[in-house]
């Protein structure tokens, strides 16, 4: 039995609440070098300034991206850490600017998907508490690290021949104003 998106994100529009949906600012892909190449990919998004007014109820991060896995494994797990280190898309690289390669980022803090393989896998994340606290300042807003987890046989693959990350990762928001704040 195949398992597909074990966790299943339901969201609904808090009663007094409303909801915005983010297009990533910077998209980002890196590989490591070696005879089992380990892809990550890089996302970033600017936070309205609603949302540093508001409370951050429930974020989901969405991408699709080529997942691959070794042959009779049927799922992949994969993490979204958030970045602690700026970065940009168009210059980044494995051994880039990072204090270690492939990426600074807090593993603390992270969201999980299991996704199936295939050449347009979805890959869904429960951002709520990054989102909240880039909103809310106490957290740097330098994006999200998808990585597949630590020791499973997968990979992230990058999007196109040219090495990009997926074109449309987008993050929807859903939040409630705080009271004192004229709506």
């Amino acid at each position: 039995m195949a398992v597909a998106g074990l966790l299943m994100l339901v969201a609904s529009a808090p009663a007094d609440g409303r909801e915005v949906t983010l297009t990533a600012a910077d998209v980002g892909y890196i590989q490591s070098d070696g005879p089992r190449p380990e892809g990550r990919i890089l996302v970033r998004f600017e936070m309205p300034e609603a949302l540093q007014v508001g409370e951050v109820e429930f974020a989901v991060l969405e991408l699709r991206t080529p997942v691959s896995t070794d042959e009779g494994v049927s799922c992949v797990v994969v993490d979204a850490f958030p970045l602690t280190r700026e970065w940009d898309g168009a210059t980044v690289a494995w051994d880039g600017a990072w204090s270690t390669p492939g990426g600074d980022f807090d593993r603390s803090e992270h969201a999980v998907w299991i996704a199936q393989p295939g050449e347009d896998s979805l890959l869904r994340f429960d951002v709520t508490d990054m989102v909240s606290g880039w909103a809310s300042g106490t957290l740097t807003n330098n994006g999200v690290v998808l990585a597949v987890s630590l020791g499973w046989p997968g990979a992230l693959e990058a999007y196109s021949a040219q090495g990009a990350a997926p074109a449309i990762s987008t993050l929807l928001v859903y939040y409630t104003l705080h009271p004192d704040v004229d709506r």
